[in-house]
């Protein structure tokens, strides 16, 4: 599922894919989770 955010998230993407496990808010936000 791909919403407008994940296009601007897209151009950070390779950015977000080193992160440990990054999970975004549906706005986008990055939430400090770990297991989920």
């Amino acid at each position: 599922m791909f919403k407008k955010a994940d296009v601007a998230l897209a151009d950070r993407a390779d950015v977000t894919l080193r992160l440990p496990r990054p999970e975004f808010d549906d706005a986008g936000v990055l939430r400090r989770t770990t297991g989920n």
